[in-house]
């Protein structure tokens, strides 16, 4: 009787090392994989959000501390204006629509205007007052402001009024006070709250 011997073929045994070599990742390895990945790229997206709001509300903060500093020398233009007994300069802000697009739009500019040097300084102020009210409308986001006369008209309180992205700054009382905001808007909702900037102004 024939004595037979398996047949080692070279090529079965290369086609064997392959398979064990191909051994690839499970559906579950994949899985957790592409969880992993999802979860990076979102916390950079938030990441991202946050520098871009940052970014932007630093801005705005720089622009409304030169916009109370162009308010200054406005009313100091004007002295005799803050020593009437209502003063054009003093203004009060209105919430009651920021935000919204329709506390966006610029004030127009008065087409009546006076011929120098026959203006009074209350001509000067409306001026004044209306053209100020458009740049804060046009360069910061629901812009706005407050002017209290102090001291029989010798000082001048303003407040630049903006409204800022949500994203950086939590709602709640952190955000609140966070601002030296007057207590007229301490107390508005937080989906109302602006943001801020105080600066008194000696005449």
């Amino acid at each position: 009787m024939l004595d037979r011997k398996p047949i080692k073929s070279p090529h079965l045994r290369i086609s064997l090392n392959a398979r064990r070599n191909q051994a690839g990742f499970s559906l579950i390895e994949i899985l957790v994989s592409i969880l992993l990945i999802v979860f990076g790229m979102t916390a950079m997206a938030s990441m991202l959000t946050f520098s871009v709001n940052a970014n932007t509300n630093s801005g705005n903060r720089a622009l409304a501390i030169m916009l109370a500093n162009e308010y200054a020398e406005m009313v100091r233009a004007n002295r005799g204006e803050m020593l009437l007994a209502s003063p054009e300069y003093v203004s009060t802000a209105d919430f009651d629509d920021f935000g919204s697009a329709a506390n966006r739009i610029p004030a127009s500019i008065p087409t009546t205007l006076c011929t120098y040097p026959n203006c009074t300084s209350t001509q000067l102020a409306q001026r004044d007052v209306t053209v100020f009210k458009r740049t804060l409308k046009s360069i910061l986001p629901s812009g706005d402001f407050s002017a209290a006369s102090i001291d029989s008209g010798r000082q001048v309180d303003v407040w630049i009024f903006w409204a800022e992205a949500r994203g950086v700054v939590s709602a709640g009382e952190g955000e609140k006070f966070s601002d030296n905001c007057p207590s007229s808007v301490r107390s508005l909702d937080e989906d109302k709250r602006p943001r801020c900037i105080y600066m008194r102004i000696a005449l």
